[in-house]
């Protein structure tokens, strides 16, 4: 999608909470009145009223971000067999010598006119 690690992660963050905050959006207009108001005191600064669980799973989810954040950054080789194998800087420059070594994908038009 982006060439950038930072700004793909992000914009995949953001089609992500982006639906997660249109379908909360949709369920709470659907709530009838009473539950509306219940909903607005919690964000009104009626924090003690919340249940600990609410701020459990609002952890955990925050901590899932930071994590997916740092696996994209790291640097790492996945094998053929799918291990992930972390780099240190002089083995990053090994690994892109040995890439630059493989073989060039194929363009378009090669893979247009080759059969």
């Amino acid at each position: 999608m982006f060439q950038n690690v930072i700004i793909g992660w992000m914009a995949r963050r953001g089609l992500e909470l982006g639906g997660i905050a249109a379908a909360a959006f949709a369920w709470y207009m659907a709530q009838p009145p009473n539950a509306q108001d219940a909903i607005n005191r919690i964000f009104t600064g009626g924090w003690r009223e919340v249940p600990i669980g609410i701020y459990l799973g609002i952890g955990a989810t925050l901590w899932g971000y930071v994590w997916s954040f740092r696996s994209t950054v790291r640097p790492q080789v996945v094998t053929a067999t799918k291990q992930q194998i972390p780099l240190t800087p002089v083995g990053a420059r090994e690994a892109e010598a040995i890439a630059k070594l493989g073989p060039s994908p194929r363009t378009l038009w090669e893979r247009l006119t080759t059969r």
